[in-house]
């Protein structure tokens, strides 16, 4: 188990405020579950917090939200988590509401954009939370590009509220428990028909955009990506 997810699950209550296929699923099962020999039934927590606040806004649904977790400990609670971008449909108080709660707030974000893009893609097209080989697409470049603005965006905004997370962690550099890993969908080259045509088009626009900054070490050319930041 990673340093990140020890260091996590020694905290009273942690919640993670997320952007959209940045990994908060498997990092919210895998602060209830961490150890896959035990059966999840007996440590995950009763009540499920992740993601309440899709569906319509409802200060009353929030405000319920925001006192069962004052109560953690009671409640027998240990982490929430929530997509940034549903925050934010609520006005500055509720906010402030969610952000100021007596718990440790975790941002979490994705360091691969492309990678993202593509899983956001797959998720809509499967309409189920885990995709199988049997189930092959091609994208079209407009799709792409809408997903691609949209995870561009929210990115930015993870970034605008930094200031609301006692940690802002990558995706990347979270080891997961294998109990975990093992309940993923497959490699996104092996679902999607064209991938090196849509990875193409995701370079040609990053660097058009000037989101990407090309640089030469030991003879070869790196990309980084300066949305990471």
């Amino acid at each position: 188990m990673s340093d990140i997810i020890t260091r996590l699950s020694a905290k009273p209550f942690v919640h993670i405020i997320a952007q959209a296929r940045s990994g908060s699923t498997a990092l919210y099962d895998s602060l209830q579950w961490p150890h896959g020999f035990v059966e999840p039934k007996i440590t995950k927590q009763r009540i499920n917090l992740s993601e309440k606040l899709k569906g319509p806004v409802s200060k009353e649904h929030l405000n319920k939200i925001c006192a069962m977790v004052k109560d953690y400990e009671k409640n027998g609670l240990r982490t929430m988590k929530n997509l940034l971008q549903d925050i934010l449909r609520y006005d500055k108080r509720s906010q402030n509401k969610l952000f100021k709660l007596p718990v440790y707030n975790v941002g979490l974000t994705r360091r691969n954009t492309f990678e993202q893009t593509c899983s956001e893609m797959l998720h809509d097209m499967d309409k189920a939370p885990v995709g199988t080989l049997d189930q092959k697409y091609v994208i079209d470049h407009e799709s792409f590009m809408r997903n691609l603005l949209a995870i561009l965006r929210e990115k930015k905004a993870m970034f605008n509220y930094k200031e609301h997370y006692d940690e802002l962690i990558n995706y990347e550099d979270i080891v997961f428990p294998p109990h975990i890993v093992s309940s993923w969908s497959p490699p996104k080259q092996l679902r999607i028909i064209n991938y090196q045509e849509v990875k193409e088009w995701y370079r040609e626009y990053m660097q058009k955009s000037k989101h990407v900054e090309i640089v030469q070490s030991a003879g070869v050319n790196w990309s980084i990506d300066k949305t990471n930041k």
